[in-house]
């Protein structure tokens, strides 16, 4: 395949998932609003209106406002695309690879650009550059800039463009970084509209400042800035396949600045994966064997990529163990372009790639909006089903059945939910020990600023301890609660006899992890849907509390200032051989998120009851009716 062949090839597979993803959205959006008009249709049942005023006002029988809010995001006709990453990672030579574009960004060893680079699509006759106050306020500040003689001739002068784009995008130089002023220039948003076959597809692709984490702070603000008004799916690019300390210190200060943002998707790309570099490659090698090394080659980075705890650990679900599960991991290398036919074949796989990734993201919140507008859809079939198919007798019948089952559930509940809780802040707190010094080492030698060190301690403990500790806790725990729900044939029978009670279960919103072992479970188990949807409701309240328990940190404010005037009273560090004084203020953080991690424990145990399953089964439609007739017949 030439070159030309393979850029077309992947310009072709986007265009058909854009098309794709607009055509869904646009059915989702359309369905949603037809929803949202049959609800209030609905609301005029005076059954219904019985229903709705027997209701708890934190609960509402249908979560209109948060179907709404998500559908209001159901509307971009874009993929949004970012790319970030430590310094002198690759980024803008991949980038201008990926839009098959010339050279025209700057580029060299170390921070170049502190400004974020939005690229988007124009015709050469109405290509230009905008430069906005920032994301937050679209006003201009400068005059638009004319492009379009740069395309005049045949082959565009990329050159040109690079010249007249420079002084917008490079670091400025007489400023002091952590200045004000520096701050205000960098919030500057320079979109650059420009041919590009793969811009031309509906793609628009942000380009943002490599940095650690003693850059400037405004640098993470408007990288925070970007995640939240835009959701685009990140491109975490990292050069060396082992990790070394500027790429783990790069992700935690991505992480830090990011939050309180956990819904964002991250691709992880190994770049600069020279083909020159790899050991078995040879020059002339026919394509079999290629693509037999690359496969080796790409397992062995993917394994160091696992044993990267900061990176592995940014989703609850971590990564799959195998590379052939894991969608959001690849390498490339732009240098290696220039061997042919190999550095493209391998170029393209990873956009392929890359591109199915952002896809899958692309439809997240569509997906989300469908999973809290169909078993909403489903209860109410339910009710109509339930309710004009059985006798006063039988439902109350059916109402009491329920009843018995749900205490037969909680005494199953509160033994594996006390042991659940034993066992996790047991292993948080062996890991917690296990892993300060190497935390510690770690934060000390990234130089971070002042102001960003208790936060940065918080991420951290998240990522190394706390998160793999809970997944793993998590895993044995819904294992257990497999084992031993399935032991209880009788209780899924009552659940499998019961309308009511199995339309209650199936009402719980599984979760990402949840569904991904339930799924595991499923495959290798038969007993039907019934145990699945007991096994998640049991699985439901533990899993937010350990969600609330990945968010520890100083809450107390009083703690939070004496530990940040200590932090302050240090002499400014100018090496990487921080004082002593400064571990020890980290140890001392780390401390006190073991006490308040003690405190959570308690909490926890105190909010350990089985209300979930009572919360389903009153809110329930068809549950909420049968009460409703019974207090009514009673009268």
């Amino acid at each position: 395949m030439t070159e030309g062949a393979v850029v077309y090839s992947h310009e072709k597979k986007l265009q058909t998932i854009i098309h794709s993803n607009h055509h869904i959205r646009n059915i989702v959006r359309r369905n949603v609003h037809h929803f949202l008009s049959l609800r209030e249709e609905l609301l005029d049942n005076s059954i219904i209106q019985c229903l709705v005023a027997s209701d708890d006002p934190q609960s509402p029988l249908i979560d209109t406002v948060r179907i709404e809010q998500l559908n209001a995001r159901v509307t971009s006709d874009k993929i949004q695309l970012a790319l970030c990453g430590e310094n002198s990672s690759g980024k803008t030579a991949f980038l201008h690879a990926f839009l098959n574009i010339g050279k025209m960004l700057p580029s060299d060893d170390g921070p170049v650009t502190a400004r974020i680079t939005k690229l988007t699509y124009a015709v050469p006759g109405e290509a230009c550059i905008r430069i906005k106050k920032s994301l937050r306020d679209h006003t201009l500040t400068d005059d638009e800039i004319n492009l379009s003689t740069y395309f005049s001739s045949e082959k565009p002068n990329w050159m040109g463009i690079g010249r007249a784009l420079a002084k917008h995008v490079k670091r400025p130089e007489g400023i002091d970084e952590k200045s004000l002023e520096f701050a205000e220039w960098a919030r500057s948003v320079v979109e650059i509209h420009i041919p590009s076959s793969t811009l031309a597809l509906g793609v628009d692709v942000y380009d943002t400042p490599g940095f650690l984490s003693d850059d400037a702070p405004v640098l993470k603000e408007i990288l925070h800035d970007l995640v939240e008004l835009i959701h685009p799916t990140l491109v975490f690019m990292y050069a060396n396949p082992s990790t070394d300390d500027a790429t783990k210190g790069c992700f935690l200060a991505v992480k830090t600045a990011l939050h309180d943002l956990d819904e964002m998707s991250i691709f992880f790309l190994n770049s600069k994966a020279d083909l020159n570099r790899m050991p078995k490659f040879k020059q002339g090698m026919n394509e079999n064997e290629f693509l037999t090394i690359l496969a080796d080659e790409r397992i062995q980075r993917y394994k160091l990529l696992l044993d990267a705890p900061f990176l592995v650990n940014d989703k609850l679900e971590g990564l799959p163990i195998s590379i052939d599960q894991c969608q959001c991991f690849d390498l490339c290398s732009v240098n290696s372009q220039l061997i042919k036919p190999h550095g493209p074949t391998m170029n393209e796989a990873t956009i392929r790639r890359i591109i199915q990734f952002v896809a899958n993201n692309d439809l997240a919140i569509a997906k989300r909006v469908c999973k809290l507008v169909l078993p909403v859809i489903d209860s109410f079939f339910d009710l109509l089903h339930i309710t004009t198919h059985r006798t006063q007798e039988h439902l109350l019948q059916l109402y009491h059945d329920a009843q018995v089952w749900a205490k037969k559930y909680s005494e199953i509940y509160k033994s594996q939910t006390d042991q659940f809780l034993s066992d996790l802040f047991s292993k948080i707190f062996q890991q917690l020990n296990m892993e300060s010094e190497s935390i510690v080492q770690l934060i000390s030698s990234v130089r971070i600023p002042q102001n960003l060190i208790q936060l940065t301690v918080k991420t951290a403990v998240r990522l190394q301890v706390i998160t793999p500790t809970v997944r793993e806790t998590l895993r044995n725990f819904m294992k257990n609660v497999f084992e031993h729900i399935k032991s209880h044939s009788d209780m899924i029978q009552d659940v499998v006899s019961n309308e009511i009670l199995f339309g209650a279960l199936r009402n719980e919103e599984i979760s990402d992890f949840s569904a991904l072992l339930l799924d595991g479970y499923a495959m290798k188990n038969t007993g039907g849907t019934s145990i699945l949807y007991i096994v998640n409701t049991i699985s439901t309240p533990v899993l937010v509390c350990s969600r609330n328990i990945q968010q520890v940190g100083i809450e107390d404010e009083t703690t939070s200032r004496v530990f940040l005037e200590d932090i302050r009273q240090l002499p400014t560090v100018q090496d990487k051989n921080p004082p002593k004084q400064l571990n020890d203020q980290i140890y001392r953080y780390l401390s006190n998120i073991g006490t308040m991690l003690a405190e959570k424990k308690m909490k926890c145990n105190e909010q350990s009851n089985f209300g979930e399953i009572k919360r389903e089964l009153n809110y329930y439609p068809a549950f909420r009716y049968i009460m409703m007739r019974h207090v009514l017949s009673s009268v």
